[in-house]
């Protein structure tokens, strides 16, 4: 699946999460990563998420949903969402990602 998403796209991906409502949500308001990181950060975050996911999988609604253990990031994909999609850091862990449809 990320064969489907090359660097360039997974930076742009990232940027427009991260951009979004999931930062002011997850990391700024939950701290779900933790101390409060930037912006630029986060993109990181969410981009190496992307490229090394640990399980990827196609989604309902042309939506893509990505795992990463290391960090247990989960990053959904949408490209009918104003801000790309979302990304943090899900309090069921790994179950969250395989409950997606």
């Amino acid at each position: 699946m990320t064969g489907e998403i090359d660097q360039e796209e997974a930076e742009r991906i990232s940027r427009q999460i991260a951009n979004g409502h999931a930062f002011q949500k997850h990391v700024i308001r939950r701290l779900e990563l933790g101390n409060r990181i930037t912006r630029d950060q986060f993109a990181f975050l969410i981009e190496r998420a992307i490229l090394n996911c640990t399980e990827s999988r196609a989604l309902v609604r042309d939506r893509l949903a990505f795992w990463y253990q290391p960090d247990s990031l989960l990053v959904i994909v949408d490209p009918h969402h104003t801000d790309g999609g979302t990304a943090f850091v899900p309090a069921k862990g790994l179950g969250a990602y395989t409950g997606l449809l």
